[in-house]
């Protein structure tokens, strides 16, 4: 009787059976994943789903992680059963949804629109600002690139308005082609090409894109909206504003979101040895951050106290956003990080 009564309060600890499955190769669920926020195909999200015996014990967990195209591969499943898929970019869970697998073969779900609808992000590439760094750093994990040193897809994706409206974000990459796209100081340029590339970017602009222009992509700026930044040295003179030293500057942060999100100061970090320095802006031009910029003519050195570092003005229903520094190198520092991703998210 003792023994009995000690057998009937004993703790269970006994391992739960767990009944055989049908899985194998086969038994997949695929399909792709696009980014919410951006539009594009999700690179490197984490895809899973849980299994549980019949007395709804958890026993394993199937992931895959999603390719440049999104395209992810759930397999070796137990079939006749209905899976919540869970998707994770990073710490935040984007998506979740339920999918029924038969008894037999997989199941290769419908392919969701994503992009072309002007949640997209592109990024112009050159020889200075590491967008692949960059973007994932602050969330935009999926972009599209252009080659912005071969003049020839630069200008044939420009030449056309339709490619840019794909986009609502399009970031300029200091260091790309400038000469016979945006102008031509040579006399080789064809007038007709840069006149349609500089009114597909007004355009893109005033109906509702944000065009994001860092240091030396200034020049795109000044030929497009002349009015709105005043830059150093001849404006009609390509790469004369590039005359700023090298070096770390205290910035103000001027835009009280900004600083509350911010700081009130911060540092920012010029490595190439010049930098377009800005003299002022216009009335309707907001600025973001200012500080004593220092630029040198020959052997001599001056300072334009609370020279504008970063700001933006409106276009229509889009914005332009210029930062004097290039996001790559702030990015490499903590401090510097957070207000990049100020910049790109949220100003």
């Amino acid at each position: 009787m003792l023994a009995i009564l000690l057998l009937a309060c004993a703790p269970d600890n006994t391992l739960h059976h767990i009944e055989d499955v049908n899985e194998g190769d086969d038994t997949t669920i695929q399909g792709r994943i696009c980014n919410p926020y951006t539009e594009t195909w999700l690179e490197g999200g984490t895809v899973y789903t849980h299994l549980f015996d019949s007395d709804n014990n958890l026993y394993d967990t199937v992931q895959s992680l999603t390719d440049d195209t999104g395209l992810f591969v759930l397999t070796g499943l137990p079939t006749n059963r209905d899976y919540m898929i869970f998707v994770q970019y990073g710490a935040e869970m984007i998506d979740q949804f339920e999918v029924h697998l038969p008894e037999a073969g997989g199941v290769e779900l419908d392919t969701p629109a994503c992009g072309g609808g002007g949640g997209g992000v592109l990024v112009v590439s050159g020889d200075y600002d590491e967008f692949d760094k960059v973007l994932p750093a602050v969330g935009i994990p999926a972009y599209d690139v252009v080659n912005g040193q071969t003049g020839d897809e630069l200008v044939g994706f420009l030449s056309d308005l339709e490619n840019l409206k794909e986009y609502e974000k399009i970031f300029l990459d200091g260091g790309h082609i400038e000469e016979d796209v945006f102008y031509d100081t040579d006399g080789n340029g064809d007038s007709a090409t840069i006149a349609q590339v500089r009114a597909n970017l007004l355009t893109y602009v005033q109906q509702g894109g944000v065009l994001y222009a860092t240091d030396w992509s200034y020049d795109v700026i000044e030929v497009i909206w002349p009015k709105k930044i005043e830059f150093l040295g001849d404006d009609l003179v390509a790469d004369e504003a590039q005359r700023g030293e090298d070096g770390g500057v205290t910035a103000h942060v001027s835009d009280q979101d900004m600083g509350t999100a911010v700081g009130a100061d911060v540092i920012v970090v010029y490595d190439l040895i010049e930098w377009p320095v800005v003299e002022s802006v216009d009335a309707d031009t907001t600025i973001h951050m200012l500080g004593d910029a220092k630029w040198r003519d020959g052997f001599d050195v001056y300072t334009i106290p609370a020279s504008p570092m970063l700001v933006s003005f409106a276009e229509g229903d889009g914005k332009v956003v210029f930062s004097t520094f290039r996001y790559t190198t702030q990015a490499k520092r903590d401090d510097g990080l957070l207000y990049v991703d100020y910049i790109i998210n949220d100003l």
